[in-house]
């Protein structure tokens, strides 16, 4: 990193803070009622992807070193920057920032280990630059778990001020949300489209800039939920990771925009309306894509709603499946009812993970997302019709006739994660069942590494691997 790099790194946080207050995201996550499915798209709405003068990713090239990263550290907690977001936002950048300082500190030979507890180095095999934006993340998610305002919510009295406890969590997980509304820029080239299904945003993000719906445009498409812990993220944050798994399966990729916990809704909602969504991709008065031209996927709790509208479908005896399933670090088990993966979370502190320090934060969200299809559990009400279970890596969902129906799968996952108990398990007990399903653990990886490719040459690898089985399943079909 050069110094003029530092100063341009500088100059990107002050415009990350400013523009994120002014400027539209690519999609809208204001549900105008009323609007069923509109597959037009004004000018305004479209946009084709440039080589950007100013990038919120951070123009690392090489090695960081004590000074650089002061330099960044200061422009965090610049007080132009930390008085322009939310308070929430604050004290993520904050946390952040003391992330970087401690970067800095083991970088001039001080006290070795991590923000957030545990000893763990990281792996020889990552890059300053990569270690770096691992450690940053993970004091970013570590403010959000010492905030108690979502676990404040979940121990609200049921019934009594519902209405006030939902305003004020909404104000919270929306300052997150505003913190990261800016995201990070798709591919040069990509064509970003928004529409409408259900009465909310979709995104689509076809390669070469033609439109979505043009005659050449590629029909050869990927469906795509995005993680976040059923809580964060949008098509913003996800943006590059999307158009480079266009890109490199030749298909266009519509991201869907399904509501967030807990102010617009829980995991049932969520669902019906991925579902309503693959309903619309499929019909010739929508998307009017054929199914076997379709693959499905999600990274981290996004691949637990690709799971679950497998199984939706799966159910169905009307609506015909797609023809593969990309998965990328997903979050199966979120409850922990699988004992490896309570254990997996329990010694989560001695990884390089950047997850590591959101054990009791997660399970709030858990609780908060799944409340009534726990209820619906206890009750004993719950059927596979209605709504798949939290925990996916349950043995019946992938064991004779539903195995059957399922389409081939790939699971990608770090070796370094937290949730690669999970997908391992999954893995072993789909293929048990009689699923065609293909596992990639790539060694000493993060959650959800491939959003880092242009920090570790393996994210890039996963997803080139990623495009290759899509377009691998769609020929197939």
């Amino acid at each position: 990193l050069t110094w003029d790099e530092s100063v341009h790194c500088q100059k990107m946080a002050h415009a990350v803070a400013c523009t994120r207050l002014s400027c539209l995201p690519i999609s809208s996550r204001t549900a105008r009622a009323g609007k069923h499915v509109s597959c037009a798209t004004s000018s305004r709405d479209e946009e084709v992807a440039k080589p950007a003068e100013v990038r919120v990713r951070l123009p690392w090239t090489g090695d960081i070193g004590p000074r650089e990263i002061k330099l960044l550290a200061d422009a965090f907690t610049d007080p132009k920057l930390l008085s322009s977001v939310p308070t929430i936002g604050g004290y993520m950048l904050r946390n952040g920032t003391a992330a970087l300082r401690h970067q800095a500190s083991i970088l001039r030979g001080g006290p070795g280990g991590k923000v957030g507890g545990g000893s763990a180095t990281y792996p020889s095999s990552w890059s300053g630059p990569f270690a770096l934006a691992n450690e940053l993340i993970a004091g970013f998610l570590e403010a959000v778990g010492a905030s108690n305002e979502l676990e404040r919510y979940r121990s609200r009295t049921r019934g009594e001020g519902d209405e006030e406890a939902l305003r004020r969590v909404g104000e919270y997980v929306r300052g997150l949300r505003g913190v990261m509304a800016v995201g990070i820029a798709p591919m040069p080239g990509t064509k970003v489209q928004s529409i409408e299904i259900d009465g909310r945003s979709a995104v689509w993000l076809t390669p070469d800039g033609k439109s979505w719906d043009h005659p050449d445009a590629p029909r050869r498409t990927v469906m795509w939920m995005h993680g976040g812990a059923f809580i964060l993220c949008s098509t913003n944050t996800h943006a590059r990771l999307l158009s480079s798994l266009g890109i490199a399966a030749e298909a266009k990729v519509l991201s869907v925009e399904y509501p967030l916990a807990p102010d617009e809704g829980r995991y049932e909602e969520m669902l019906s309306h991925v579902v309503e969504a693959y309903h619309w991709l499929t019909s010739p008065s929508g998307g009017g894509v054929d199914p076997g031209s379709i693959v499905v996927g999600g990274d981290s709790a996004g691949g637990h709603l690709a799971v679950g509208l497998v199984q939706r479908l799966i159910s169905s005896e009307v609506v015909k499946g797609p023809a593969g399933v990309v998965l990328m670090s997903p979050w199966l088990d979120p409850g922990r009812d699988d004992p490896a993966t309570e254990d997996a979370w329990t010694s989560a502190r001695d990884t390089s993970c950047y997850l590591r320090g959101v054990k009791d934060s997660m399970k709030v969200v858990h609780d908060l997302v799944f409340e009534r299809v726990m209820e619906e559990e206890e009750e004993n009400k719950l059927a596979f019709s209605y709504l798949p279970p939290r925990n996916m890596l349950r043995r019946e969902l992938w064991d004779g006739e539903r195995a059957s129906r399922c389409p081939p799968m790939l699971v990608q996952y770090g070796g370094a994660e937290v949730l690669a108990a999970e997908s391992r398990n999954f893995v072993r007990i789909a293929s048990e069942g009689g699923v065609k399903v293909t596992g990639q653990e790539f060694k000493d990886l993060p959650h959800v590494f491939q959003v880092f490719d242009a920090l570790e040459a393996e994210g890039g690898r996963a997803i080139q691997s990623a495009g290759a089985f899509v377009s691998d399943v769609c020929k197939s079909s």
